[in-house]
């Protein structure tokens, strides 16, 4: 594990969570999996980087709760996706 500032580990978490939020409002499916995408990788790194414990002690944010979150609304975007470009199936 790296050293990270307990800042630095909140900015990350506040924009994951920006993330989910822009995900949730979209209207479009493509760019509403492209923010879910994207709070998913911000997410991984930042676990890459420190352990779920300290995320939860900076933050008092859980990290498999904002995987969860998030990798719903991928699931659900994508679906939604499939809905509008039947093509892109394969």
């Amino acid at each position: 594990m790296f050293y990270v500032s307990e800042e630095s580990i909140k900015q990350a978490v506040r924009q994951i969570e920006r993330w989910i939020y822009a995900s949730k409002q979209d209207e479009h499916p493509g760019i509403a999996v492209l923010h879910a995408n994207y709070a998913v990788g911000d997410l991984d790194m930042l676990r890459q980087m420190v352990s779920d414990e300290v995320v939860i002690r900076a933050t008092g944010k859980n990290p498999f709760t904002l995987l969860a979150q998030a990798t719903a609304l991928q699931d659900e975007a994508q679906r939604k996706l499939l809905e509008i470009c039947p093509q892109i199936r394969g």
